[in-house]
């Protein structure tokens, strides 16, 4: 089952035989680091092995949340615009928008006008594609007091080694309770700086900037940080809502179409387990992505409007999901749909010779759920409760 259910994902992502590792991230130039600056170079971490249990979701409730019609309209691609804004009352509020970074500034002194350190958490790829962008629309005097530390990219870099690294980072430089935390590129990243935001000085402020889908409509909201250990994924972690969330779609121009499939597995998800509606809006834009090439599928994604959309809606979706249940005491234990099954599989394959993303682990480990969840129901005949 897993076997067919990996080849069913690959089918959709591209042909087998091609190489993953060289198209995560498209090559994009920009200036260097300004002067002043502190940049932390990256050291290996540790290793993620035991994969977990699988278990089936409750059923939830369905939700008549949309996203802004402004998400439906085409935006220049250098035009600086908001079209969409998602609270999670008292907890967090996210942006939507094009070239948010370009007022940057603005944010910080808004949303943090206390904070007086800024520590960037970034991986090594986005911040080369990134920070240096960040950094222009930042003043001289803040960027004297900017800390960019730089991790490895992928999962083994969520672990206490890099949690030590960035704190002990943050000694030295001085960091008090004035401290903002920003969180600049995927899951990853997030979780593990999230994570160091919640503990430091017990607890600073958190601002989330995600660069991928998975970590726009999943990871950046929510609360959730947590690093892995040798024995399982995110075995250790705290609740820690960040303040600001600037989901800035023109960041995703520079990821592959296959990162960009791999954050549409969380956007199925959310419409699988909270709207109809939103599965029918993915079905639409199947069918105008089904004459593409593989190269040609999500290309200047921040120009199409229909993925705007798509980003949009899953996050009011999540933001419903954390707002009637913050801690995962009842309905916010269904976003853990596919992530059972899919931690294991990604558990499996992380030190393989070509790793799956987390959102197609996501993807096959719905249908392994979906799947066991029938043969239950056909094991146990009408005295089992569908709950899918």
């Amino acid at each position: 089952l897993l076997l067919a259910a990996a080849a069913a994902v690959r089918f959709v992502l591209g042909p087998p035989g091609r190489s993953r590792s060289s198209q995560l991230l498209k090559p994009l130039s920009g200036p260097r680091l300004a002067p002043g600056l502190k940049s932390c170079p990256a050291r290996r971490g540790t290793a993620l092995s035991t994969p977990s249990c699988l278990r089936i979701p409750l059923r939830p409730m369905l939700s008549s949340a949309r996203p802004s019609s402004h998400c439906a309209l085409s935006v220049s691609a250098s035009e600086t615009r908001i079209l969409d804004e998602v609270s999670v009352p008292g907890r967090t509020k996210m942006l939507l928008g094009t070239n948010l970074l370009e007022t940057a500034h603005s944010h910080l002194e808004r949303y943090f006008p206390k904070a007086y350190r800024y520590v960037v958490v970034t991986d090594e790829n986005v911040h080369g594609l990134h920070i240096p962008k960040l950094l222009q629309n930042l003043p001289p005097d803040m960027r004297t007091r900017t800390l960019i530390v730089r991790i490895p990219p992928g999962e083994q870099s969520k672990s206490r080694h890099w949690k030590n690294e960035i704190e002990d980072r943050m000694v030295e430089f001085g960091c008090g309770r004035d401290t903002l935390v920003i969180a600049f590129g995927g899951g990853v990243v997030g979780d593990l700086a999230g994570f160091v935001a919640a503990t430091y000085m017990r607890g600073v402020p958190l601002l989330q900037v995600p660069t991928t889908v998975m970590a726009m409509v999943d990871s950046s909201i929510g609360g959730k940080t947590a690093i892995n250990l040798p024995q399982g994924k995110n075995l250790i972690g705290s609740f820690h809502d960040p303040r600001l969330v600037i989901a800035d779609f023109t960041l995703l121009d520079t990821l592959s179409p296959r990162l960009i499939s791999e954050g549409i597995a969380e956007v199925i998800k959310m419409g699988i387990i909270r709207s109809r509606d939103l599965l029918e809006l993915l079905e639409e834009t199947t069918r105008d992505h089904k004459n593409r090439t593989y190269e040609e599928r999500n290309l200047q994604v921040n120009q199409q409007p229909k993925i705007h959309r798509l980003i949009s809606w899953a996050v009011k979706l999540k933001a419903e999901v954390v707002e009637l249940d913050a801690k995962e005491a009842s309905i916010r234990s269904t976003l853990n749909f596919g992530h059972t099954a899919g931690h294991a599989i990604e558990a499996a394959a992380i030190n393989s010779e070509e790793s799956l993303l987390h959102g197609e682990c996501v993807g096959i480990g719905m249908l392994v759920e979906i799947r066991a969840q029938r043969l239950l129901e056909n094991k146990a005949g009408s005295s089992v409760k569908p709950t899918l």
